[in-house]
């Protein structure tokens, strides 16, 4: 005897209910822990690059008015034709001023991070002189905190 709806495991879910399900999960970690419940799922969702191939800013900070937190970043999906919000920039006057694997260089001001916006994870990067302000940096592959290679180009052909 079958068992009533709402008893049956949630692999054997109708695709079209998990699929509209699923194009409401917020985040990319989310999308991720998603395939990895079951065989079906996993099967019925396609894979992610382990680095968004684009990312795009929304609401990126004024400079007038008042702070907002509200600065995010966004991976688009072509695949499945939406996009993913990402870790919400750390700072409030944050720009980002370079990219590597899956990180994105931040600045603000002389402060220098590292962000994963997929994991949010944030690697403190060494602090610049206060007369130098960062236009470029460039990241080594897999930095994680205490163990990094950057190179920042600063003002007018100043490199450190």
């Amino acid at each position: 005897m079958t068992p009533p709806p709402w008893l049956r495991p949630w692999a054997d879910l109708h695709a079209d209910y998990f699929l509209r399900i699923v194009d409401r999960v917020p985040s990319l970690r989310d999308y991720v822990s998603v395939r990895a419940v079951c065989t079906a799922w996993r099967s019925a969702l396609p894979p992610v690059r382990q680095s968004p191939s684009l990312r795009v800013l929304d609401d990126f900070q004024p400079h007038d008015g008042p702070p907002r937190d509200n600065s995010h970043v966004y991976a688009l999906s072509i695949l499945r034709q939406r996009t993913f919000r990402l870790a919400t920039l750390p700072y409030h006057s944050s720009r980002i001023i370079g990219c590597s694997n899956s990180y994105l260089a931040i600045a603000d001001g002389c402060r220098l991070g590292a962000l994963n916006p997929v994991t949010g994870e944030e690697i403190e990067l060494l602090d610049l002189p206060s007369n130098l302000w960062p236009r470029r940096v460039m990241l080594g592959p897999n930095p994680r905190p205490g163990c990094y290679t950057s190179v920042a180009i600063c003002d007018h052909n100043y490199v450190t």
